[in-house]
């Protein structure tokens, strides 16, 4: 007899011997071992579209007093188990491992130590088994039965959301675990647990009378613990107490709940370019503020993970930096470093970087009114600028001219980017003209000459959106957002009028949500899980806008 066959068949006798034992004759399984190649399934015919059927369950649904360490299942075909560590889901948590063992039309599950007495346990097959021919799931599978004299039958239901983005928590891990236990939600492994389905709704059965600690997250890395950097989680302000009757309708808002500032990796210097290093954190960082004397340039990249250092200076010993760092959640990192510039390259093909420049309209859709707002961005900071080098031509006039006016200019903190905001009266088309040499950059290189085109604003080609907003909130922010979730206009309170407009817009699907500002910092705040304290409040508009060119919507937006 070859081998695997032996094996598989001294696993049955052994189960078949601890039934007996157990005194349990009237289940009757036969698990005949005829072979051990692989099954397949039979071509031909309507093509199998039923999942297996369950015939019997070793202990059966519902047993009590049950002693054993063995789950058998038995169906009315050939089955298999798909993913079953991540798809099984045993609650409350068993102690050890477990071995599935697969033989046709069975399943048999050994586990290494005995359940804990006087416990309900509930196991969730989720998609773990199906047939061997088209892998039809069966669905809703379970099997509940307790170590004790008696089942406990209390519940727990809710629901999850991302509030920010108003849409379900779906496949995210519920944990849960006696509120008075040591078990740390970003430290150790659920007492109960489930998942939420895809409307984020979430039921979890069979709970022993008790106060628990209950959290949903979005388990990225499948190992049951929270990882507060990465996973949003939702909580409650307290604890849930389960006594005579089940809890429902709970409702968990989901968030990145990050406390942890950013973390300075290293400071390296470039490959590639002398006079330049580079300041590596773990995340991304939103503000920087460095202090050198001498004084040395510095810039943010898009994703906030890496700070370039420009030796302006041109100091070569080491210096020292005084690093102030601030992410998204407003955590902070202090810290003293130095670096240590190289003056040329020692290895390698040097590279020397141009300075590049674009210009991005801030006005939605094509062209420009006669109000407008412009970005200039560079690749690099700047030392010097020459306005007088930038100028605008309206319907292609030659004769004059226009300059730009020192209120109608700004630089971000970096001098990387140069904001302009002016009022030209055109009727056609508006002409953005940077003479070369405009602008040098902390490594003494300077701008080309660029020449932008922008076509008035027509009317008729863009719709209106009209809201009445009605709240009694003081401190709030109200956004509109198209089909992308891109927010494509933004107020903050106090406002001039309840009465919104929000004119040229391109046709599209809108949204309008509203963020209760508490803390009055203008912007969305995601909580803190370890101090409970639950994200700001989001109030979505009832439905979505959709606009028309040449339309003009009205809507009114009562916020209680």
């Amino acid at each position: 007899m070859p081998k695997c066959c032996s094996k598989l068949k001294k696993s049955v006798r052994k189960i078949l011997i601890f039934r007996v034992l157990l005194g349990i004759i009237s289940v009757s399984f036969v698990i005949l071992i005829v072979s051990c190649a692989n099954p397949k399934g039979i071509t031909g015919g309507a093509k199998d579209t039923l999942a297996p059927k369950v015939l019997k369950m070793l202990p059966s649904n519902k047993t009590t007093n049950y002693t054993g360490k063995v789950v058998i299942l038995e169906f009315n075909e050939w089955v298999k188990v798909n993913n079953f560590q991540k798809e099984l889901i045993i609650t409350p948590s068993i102690l050890g491992n477990y071995k599935v063992l697969e033989s046709k039309k069975s399943i048999v599950i050994e586990f290494e130590k005995p359940f804990n007495p006087n416990t309900t346990y509930t196991f969730n097959f989720g998609k773990g088994i199906g047939d061997i021919t088209e892998n039809n799931i069966i669905k809703d599978l379970s099997l509940v039965f307790s170590t004790g004299d008696k089942l406990d039958s209390l519940q727990i239901s809710g629901n999850a959301v991302y509030p920010f983005e108003n849409t379900p928590a779906s496949e995210c891990t519920v944990w849960l675990a006696p509120f008075d236990d040591t078990l740390k939600v970003d430290k150790h492994k659920p007492y109960y647990t489930t998942q939420t389905d895809k409307n984020g709704d979430f039921k979890l059965q069979n709970l022993r009378a008790g106060k628990y600690a209950v959290y949903v997250f979005k388990d990225n890395n499948n190992n049951n613990i929270l990882n507060s950097e990465q996973e949003p989680v939702g909580f409650l302000a307290t604890e849930v107490e389960v006594s005579n009757k089940n809890i429902d309708s709970l409702k968990f808002l989901l968030s990145i709940s990050d406390k942890k500032p950013s973390k300075l990796l290293r400071i390296r210097p470039s490959n590639n370019q002398a006079d330049r290093a580079f300041i590596d954190f773990n995340k991304g960082i939103s503000n920087i503020k460095i202090e050198s004397e001498p004084k040395i340039a510095y810039q943010v990249s898009g994703n906030g993970k890496e700070v370039t250092l420009f030796n302006t200076s041109k100091v070569y010993d080491s210096l020292s930096l005084k690093i102030v760092a601030k992410d998204s959640l407003d955590n902070i990192t202090e810290i003293e470093k130095k670096v240590l510039f190289q003056k040329e390259i020692k290895s390698g093909k040097p590279k020397k970087e141009q300075l590049k420049t674009q210009v991005f309209n801030k006005s939605d859709g094509e062209g420009v009114t006669n109000t407008f707002a412009l970005d200039i961005v560079f690749s690099k900071p700047i030392t010097n600028e020459d306005i007088k080098k930038i100028r605008f031509q309206k319907d292609k006039d030659s004769t004059k001219l226009i300059e730009l006016e020192a209120n109608e200019y700004r630089w971000d903190e970096y001098k990387t980017k140069f904001s302009i905001e002016k009022t030209i009266k055109f009727k056609e088309e508006l002409k953005l003209i940077i003479d070369s040499m405009a602008f040098e950059s902390v490594e003494k290189d300077y701008s080309s000459k660029l020449i932008q085109k922008y076509p008035i604003k027509k009317a008729i080609t863009f719709g209106t959106i009209k809201l009445d907003l009605e709240t009694k909130e003081k401190n709030f922010i109200i956004e509109l957002l198209d089909d992308k979730q891109k927010v494509v206009r933004q107020l903050k309170s106090p406002l001039k009028s309840k009465n919104i407009i929000w004119d040229y817009l391109p046709a599209n699907t809108y949204t309008i949500r509203l963020i209760i500002d508490t803390n009055n910092n203008g912007k969305w705040d995601a909580g803190d899980f370890e101090k409970r304290l639950q994200p700001e409040k989001v109030i979505y508009y009832s439905k979505q806008i959709p606009l028309r060119e040449n339309w003009e919507i009205t809507e009114k937006f009562i916020v209680e």
